[in-house]
């Protein structure tokens, strides 16, 4: 049913934007709903030759064979713009690699001058179209890790594994173990620490002669020998987005829990009876204990694999604000501000969060939440409705 409820939504954020037909007026609520039809990421840049290429993973969810896509683009002066007589032309188009579900293509164009490019991609069996917004940029096109299966990383994480690389020169990675804060509550006035420098843990240089095993967790930054930054990717275990040991399952804990209780359950790292105890005592039964554990944790995994970027997505404002509220209902980006829209129901109000979209050299975009003490209220009235057992904008 729940869905239904999302499909429903997005027809209507299509029709929306085709009578209006301007990037802010795009709901790009599919890129953070588990249950729309694709999942996809965008990476772009300059190639050496002067073109510029836009590279599209695709991971298609409904298990089709050999699905059909139609990509479009648009380059546009601002948000405002009307996407009709805008569409730029590939001078070529490529599908680098399928595999299952899995496709990559790589587009490229002679030169591109507008601030703003919109792609689109329309799935050929169901007819809906997904968004991206692309704020150019004359930076080049990343270096990519390739897997064995001979398709590129597009995901700014990777599981420990055996990777190739796309780069033509050597790659020197340095490794990061490096603990980043968690996420404030939405009306926390005080500012995160952040770290002026970080723990460098080891370092190694990769060319494209061989494969390499990475196998060590953490964040690894890659530099050409001119010290410019060509890829960031945070090596995780073999199990992420999902957490298997409770030491993991505790840390995202942070948001629904106290300082004593976390406190306490780290004492008893390795008593899974304290553990299960705990979530037994907190929700009052044993079926709303089974309840909270399953969805709790899959909103985490959700959020990790959504949001990981130079640190795991849990730990970022808009993974906090994913785990306790869900999937936003309605995502709008206008320039350099992207804006969460929830319509609420029974148990908690209609909501709306705003986030700055910042420049960083370990990820193409980064969220920072504008906080505020008004949320106060909401906030601790959704982490009471968690702590009972009961999902909020369950799926």
């Amino acid at each position: 049913m729940k869905a239904l409820v999302y499909a429903s939504i997005f027809l209507l954020s299509i029709t929306s934007l085709y009578s209006q037909n301007t990037p802010e007026r795009i709901n790009y609520a599919h890129q953070y709903n588990p249950e729309e039809e694709i999942d996809m990421h965008v990476i772009y840049g300059l190639r050496p030759s002067g073109e510029y290429e836009i590279m599209i993973g695709i991971t298609d969810r409904t298990e089709q064979v050999d699905p059909e896509y139609d990509f479009s683009f648009y380059g546009l002066s601002n948000y405002e713009e009307t996407l009709e007589g805008n569409e730029i032309y590939p001078i070529s188009s490529q599908l680098i690699k399928r595999l299952g579900s899995e496709s990559v293509y790589s587009f490229r164009f002679s030169s591109l001058s507008d601030p703003l490019i919109i792609s689109e991609v329309k799935s050929a069996s169901s007819g809906l179209s997904f968004y991206e917004n692309i704020d150019f940029e004359e930076r080049p096109f990343p270096a990519l890790l390739i897997n064995t299966f001979g398709i590129p990383m597009l995901k700014s994480y990777l599981n420990e594994g055996k990777y190739d690389i796309s780069a033509a020169v050597p790659i020197t990675f340095d490794i990061y173990d490096h603990e980043f804060p968690v996420a404030l509550p939405p009306m926390s006035t005080s500012e995160p620490e952040v770290a002026r420098t970080l723990s460098l843990k080891s370092s190694f240089q990769m060319d494209s002669s061989f494969n390499h095993i990475f196998d060590e967790p953490g964040l690894y930054v890659g530099r050409s020998a001119d010290k410019e930054i060509r890829m960031v990717y945070r090596i995780q275990g073999p199990y992420f987005p999902e957490y298997v040991t409770i030491s993991d399952l505790i840390e995202p804990l942070v948001y629904i829990t106290t300082r004593e209780e976390r406190e306490r359950l780290m004492l008893n790292i390795e008593n899974k009876q304290v553990f299960d105890r705990f979530w037994l005592d907190m929700t009052g039964s044993k079926e709303n204990a089974k309840w909270i554990i399953k969805n709790y944790y899959r909103r985490v995994a959700e959020a990790n694999d959504l949001f990981t970027s130079y640190k795991e997505g849990w730990k970022t404002d808009r993974g906090m604000l994913y785990i306790i509220f869900g999937p936003p209902d309605e995502v709008i980006r206008t320039g350099k501000q992207e804006i969460w829209s929830y319509k609420g129901g029974d148990n908690i109000p209609a909501l709306i969060f705003k986030f700055v979209t910042l420049r960083s050299p370990y990820a193409p975009r980064q969220y920072v939440l504008e906080r505020n003490p008004v949320l106060a209220e909401d906030w601790i009235k959704a982490v009471k409705i968690w702590r009972q057992g009961m999902p909020i904008n369950d799926l």
